[in-house]
């Protein structure tokens, strides 16, 4: 699992979901760094604010979309923020991104419950991941 996001505290709930599989990073230097290293995901959550006057978060989709083109990409941000619909329209027209996820609604240990820490949990799974979603006004889980 890696996580785009220049929050520390977006960090810390994802380390308790995901434990010693999740790599998380800052912004595009930092993931120039892991791919670098020769790292690789199952899944991506990129956040689309990375405090940064250079780089968003589609810069670092279309990084992982040619870079590691196997990683599933999800969108990860407050979309009650301006404009921030119009990046996720964008994220799954261009980057196919498989999911949008609201960081003011999500739950990281809800994955936590369906993910235990343990390796290959992702792929024991079957891959997949879920959602938080709003279904005809009730909460679901959807697939990733």
């Amino acid at each position: 699992m890696l996580l785009v996001d220049d929050v520390p505290g977006e960090a810390a709930n994802f380390a308790v979901a995901f434990g010693s599989q999740l790599t998380a990073v800052c912004g595009l230097d930092e993931l120039d760094a892991a791919l670098s290293a020769g790292n690789t995901w199952d899944v991506a959550f990129v956040d689309f604010n990375l405090s940064s006057t250079v780089n968003t978060g589609l810069s670092v989709l279309l990084t992982l979309h040619r870079e590691r083109p196997a990683t599933r990409l999800v969108t990860y941000s407050q979309f009650a923020e301006n404009g921030r619909v119009l990046f996720a329209a964008a994220a799954r027209h261009w980057f196919g991104a498989q999911a949008v996820l609201d960081k003011s609604q999500n739950d990281p240990y809800a994955l936590r419950r369906r993910y235990p820490r343990r390796p290959n949990a992702f792929a024991e799974s079957g891959g997949y991941l879920h959602a938080r979603v709003r279904h005809q006004g009730r909460d679901a889980l959807e697939p990733i």
